[in-house]
Parts: structure tokens; C-alpha cells; sequence
């Protein structure tokens, strides 16, 4: 390829700019639409003016062609096609350079780095706040105490001695001595007998295992109280922003993520009432987050705890001071 030459003309203004803009919705410059024309005026010698196409080639729109004018004039177009290809496949660094330089000045390149910049940023802000709720998370869990082992209680049948007797196979009784000395040489008869007193009656070991068993149902089978409702003004204030971004869905305690808020439009919803909700709650909706971003904190200003539950994926915790 011989160097390159630089080339300048002039052209009206407002055509210039009508002609930029048909070479970015084609994702070309408008210095690599320039180059094509005038390669295609030299191989195919169609001039294209304001008024008519010129065709300078001698055989053009000549009604005696034959098949195999036509077919020779196909393979023609076939390799040049072929040329042009080969001519983009060796372009020279300085024309890649130049293609930059172009891109740059248009502003494609920078607008797409720009858009990249703020998706990338908006990823690492997710991670961020989902990295800091799971600390926030694991250091309440530390501060939890463990819980007590529940024990089983005893029962007057399990305490009762079984006084039914053994016999072996052959149907001979069999005495079982509960308690053998080390020294058995001066135990008598009587001794060997087994030992079925109890030191407490039934009737007290009835009662002491009724007292267990009391103690076992209050620690760990009676509910616990329920959480105290919010004031009356403020379940009234939390239903009508309920209403507004229509999301009792997740009220109860049913997780949600980010895609299923914008499917179900609750960032549509949080925008067409954003005044409202402000005033409501007093607060500042950022609208450069995220839905799920947004949404949590308007829960929050509401009174709802809400709580990481899987990766991207958030609940209410406390939803029964709205159900």
C-alpha cells in the first residue's frame, strides 16, 4: 500500500452532520464511508451526483449482454468483494490509530467507556452493601448466647423399677442380684434378695416429674408474646405506601431480588411517587441506586428490619408489625 495522503474539502455544514450521523447509526466513521465510496468509484465506476448515477464502465445497460457477460461480470463483483476484504485484513497500525483518533473525536469510544464505568460501579456498590449486611449479620449472631439444651423429662415409668421376672430359656427363674459386694462369704438368704424399696414414694416422684415437666412446657413450648403493633398513625402512613408501590407481596416475609422488584415495576412505582414517599417518611430517595437499593431503604424508614437472605436476595424480618 503507498502512504497515506491527507485529503480536505469543503461541504455544507448541516450535510456534514447529516452525514456523520448516518455513519454512526451504521457503526462506521465518516472518514471509513468516504474511503468505501471512493473505492467502490474506482473498481466499479458507478459516480453517484445529486441528480443521477453515472455509470463510466462502456458495457453498462447494454441489451445484447449474453448469460456469460453477466456471469463474467458476477465473478467480477465476487473478487472484488474478495479484494476488499483482503484490503481490511492487512490495515496498517497507523490506520487503526487513525480509526481511534476518529472514534475519539466523535465521542463513541468515551461514551462507551463512561457506560461501562457506571454498570461497573453499580456491581461493586451491590457487593459492597451486601458485603457490610453480612458482617452486621454475623456480629449480632456473636453476640447471641447459645441456647440451653432442652432436656427430656423423666417419667414415673422410666424411675419404676421393673419387678416382673426373668426366666431363662428353659423356663427356670432367674434371680438377678442389683448390688454385689466385693466380699460375698458371709451374705446370707436374705441378702441376696433383691432390693425393691425406694427411698421416695410414687406419689413423690409423680410430683416431681409434673413440676419437670411444667418447667420443660413454659421454657420451651409456650409462644412467646407477640411483638407490640406500631402506633396506629404509623401502620396507617406504612398501608398507604404499601398501596402506592404495590408491594404487599413481600410484606410477609417472602424474599425478594432485584429483577423480580423491576419486573413487577416497583422502581416505575417508587419514581411516579417519590415526592410523596419523601414527605412521608422524611427521607431522601437516591435515584442513581438500584431498585432493591431503594426499595430497602424506604422499608427501613417505614420500621421493617430487613435482612440479607441469600446471595442478592433480601427479606423482612419482622413482619408481623404490618400483618
Amino acid at each position: 500500500m503507498s502512504a497515506d495522503k491527507l485529503a480536505s474539502f469543503r461541504v455544507d455544514g448541516q450535510l456534514w452532520e447529516q452525514f456523520q450521523g448516518y455513519a454512526k447509526e451504521n457503526n462506521v466513521t465518516a472518514t471509513a464511508l468516504l474511503i468505501s465510496y471512493i473505492k467502490s468509484v474506482i473498481n466499479t465506476g458507478n459516480v453517484i451526483t445529486s441528480s443521477q448515477n453515472i455509470n463510466t464502465s462502456s458495457d453498462t445497460n447494454n441489451p445484447s449482454l449474453s448469460i456469460q457477460d453477466i456471469d463474467k461480470r458476477i465473478d467480477e463483483k465476487i473478487k472484488l468483494s474478495i479484494q476488499n476484504i483482503d484490503s481490511i485484513n492487512t490495515l496498517s497500525i497507523q490506520d487503526i490509530d487513525n480509526r481511534i483518533a476518529e472514534s475519539l473525536a466523535d465521542g463513541g469510544i468515551g461514551e462507551a467507556i463512561a457506560k461501562s464505568y457506571t454498570a461497573a460501579m453499580g456491581q461493586f456498590n451491590g457487593l459492597l452493601e451486601e458485603l457490610q449486611e453480612l458482617k452486621k449479620q454475623f456480629e449480632e449472631l456473636k453476640s447471641i448466647p447459645p441456647a440451653p439444651v432442652p432436656q427430656s423429662p423423666i417419667t414415673n415409668e422410666e424411675l419404676t423399677i421393673d419387678n416382673e421376672e426373668l426366666t431363662t430359656d428353659n423356663g427356670e427363674l432367674l434371680i438377678v442380684n442389683y448390688q454385689l459386694p466385693d466380699d460375698d462369704s458371709n451374705l446370707t438368704d436374705s441378702d441376696l434378695k433383691p432390693d425393691t424399696q425406694s427411698t421416695i414414694t410414687d406419689e413423690e416422684q409423680a410430683e416431681r416429674n409434673r413440676q419437670s415437666h411444667e418447667e420443660y412446657v413454659q421454657t420451651y413450648l409456650t409462644p412467646k408474646p407477640e411483638k407490640q403493633r406500631l402506633d396506629p398513625a404509623i401502620y396507617t402512613r406504612n398501608y398507604q405506601i404499601v398501596s402506592m408501590l404495590d408491594c404487599q407481596f413481600w410484606m410477609d416475609g417472602k424474599r425478594f431480588n432485584n429483577e423480580e422488584l423491576i419486573s413487577n415495576k416497583i422502581g416505575e412505582n417508587i419514581k411516579n411517587n417519590k415526592t410523596e414517599i419523601e414527605s412521608m417518611l422524611d427521607i431522601e430517595i437516591n435515584t442513581k441506586q438500584s431498585v432493591i437499593q431503594r426499595f430497602r431503604s424506604i422499608l427501613k424508614a417505614m420500621g421493617f428490619d430487613v435482612i440479607l437472605d441469600g446471595k442478592g436476595c433480601y427479606k423482612i424480618s419482622n413482619p408481623e408489625i404490618f400483618n
